[in-house]
């Protein structure tokens, strides 16, 4: 049993110190999860199906969902971190995550996440448009209106019926004209 866990966990814990250092964690670390090297050639390899927890209709993914649109959004996160270890392709883990962190104020790892579900998500333009629009929000909150309006452009240019898209467009040409 010691045997594997060096052939499997001491390369990763390597690796992730590595990155650490070439890096430069400039004064801050952060928490490191480490997983196998065999579950995480599994995760990564196109070749394998999808885990059945990542379906759409799943029930811990709708649970997690709720708890997110009724406000509890610190449980939402937790739900779906924990997920993300057992379903790493689910783009909509990824998706939901990034908007409790958003609502959670932890705004770098909300960009992260949205980034990262936004490389998962089908290719269908309604669905590529929202992650747009969740990461144009991530980006106002934090004070970056120019890169949000980049990012809301994207969103109304693959859904030109997004009334959010638009509106918020609006709000920041709103914005604008009352600086200048």
């Amino acid at each position: 049993m010691q045997t594997i866990y060096r052939k499997t966990c001491y390369p990763t814990l390597i690796s992730a110190l590595l990155l650490l250092l070439l890096a430069g964690c400039g004064g801050k670390i952060e928490t490191i999860k480490v997983r196998p090297l065999e579950f995480q050639a599994q995760a990564i390899s196109d070749t394998s199906p999808a885990p059945q927890n990542v379906v759409p209709n799943s029930p811990r993914l709708a649970r997690a969902i709720e708890l997110y649109e009724t406000g509890e959004f610190t449980a939402a996160r937790d739900a779906l971190d924990q997920m993300l270890w057992e379903a790493p392709r689910g783009w909509r883990v990824y998706y939901y995550l990034g908007r409790a962190h958003t609502e959670c104020r932890q705004y770098q790892l909300a960009q992260s996440r949205l980034e990262h579900s936004l490389g998962l998500a089908p290719a269908e333009n309604v669905t590529r448009s929202q992650i747009y629009l969740a990461l144009a929000e991530n980006l106002e909150v934090q004070g970056d209106p120019a890169r949000a309006r980049q990012y809301y452009l994207t969103a109304l240019n693959l859904d030109p019926q997004s009334v959010a898209a638009s509106e918020a467009l609006k709000r920041l040409e709103g914005l604008t004209q009352l600086t200048d």
